[in-house]
């Protein structure tokens, strides 16, 4: 720990305010300070650890997302805790001043920064559906209880219930080898209807590497109750993107 504190100022401040919900939501002051904190905060535990998942150079401030977790010196139960945020501020190559946030757009706006608008459930959704392309049964999981398939657009026909679009989706993964999904695009255009423009790549089954086939198709999806009640796909994204604004207009 001596490491450490050679990178803290003397003088340093050590702000917990904003951590929320804990007996140690208190601000400490210089090397003294910060050491009795470490030592309340590590009491509970037999062993911890945290380390940084990702570091923004904000100008005059570092903003820092920390995980941490450790074993329980008495239950002997291994946990982790929820991501946070720590600010630091610099003088002269040295800390002067940390803070500690739990919520994203705190830590952001402490530093100037904006955060980035939520995402709705809808595209939230449709994101975490297109990243399981390939794996049946994790798509399987996002469909209602009476879906439809619509594939007629691309000359293949509707697969109407859970079946039929099961047994599809088998037997289409079986054709290729090393099926990859990447998301160009998501929209919530409101009434539960969402784009989605994604880029499809594979290798028919026998083939070689060089023979790996790529195409970008357009989905409208309809989201009911968060399910898929109906999932149509398109050869082209813009005639997607139209059917998509008529469905949502629509539902109006």
């Amino acid at each position: 720990m001596g490491a450490l504190f050679a990178h803290y100022d003397p003088e340093i401040v050590w702000d917990q305010t904003h951590y929320g919900g804990a007996e140690l939501a208190a601000v400490y002051h210089g090397h003294d300070g910060i050491r009795r904190f470490f030592g309340e905060w590590l009491a509970p535990f037999e062993s911890y650890y945290a380390h940084a998942e990702e570091i923004v150079d904000a100008g005059d401030a570092v903003l820092v997302r920390c995980r941490q977790g450790g074993r329980g010196k008495h239950s002997g139960i291994d946990v982790e805790m929820p991501a946070y945020w720590q600010v630091y501020r610099l003088r002269d190559g040295r800390i002067v001043r940390i803070e500690v946030y739990v919520k994203d757009a705190d830590a952001l706006k402490a530093v100037g920064l904006e955060a980035p608008p939520e995402e709705s459930d809808v595209v939230r959704l449709t994101r975490a559906f297109c990243e399981v392309g390939g794996n049946v049964d994790q798509e399987m999981r996002f469909y209602g209880p009476n879906p439809v398939y619509d594939l007629s657009a691309m000359g293949i026909g509707i697969f109407d219930g859970r079946a039929a679009i099961r047994t599809f989706l088998e037997g289409w993964m079986a054709s290729y080898d090393g099926y990859e999904e990447a998301i160009q695009e998501i929209r919530d255009l409101g009434g539960g209807i969402a784009f989605a423009s994604v880029r499809e790549s594979a290798r028919p089954l026998g083939s070689n590497a060089q023979a790996r086939v790529q195409s970008v198709y357009g989905f409208v999806i309809e989201w009911i109750d968060g399910k898929i009640a109906r999932l149509t796909a398109y050869p082209d994204t813009e005639e997607a993107l139209a059917a998509a604004k008529r469905l949502a207009e629509s539902q109006d």
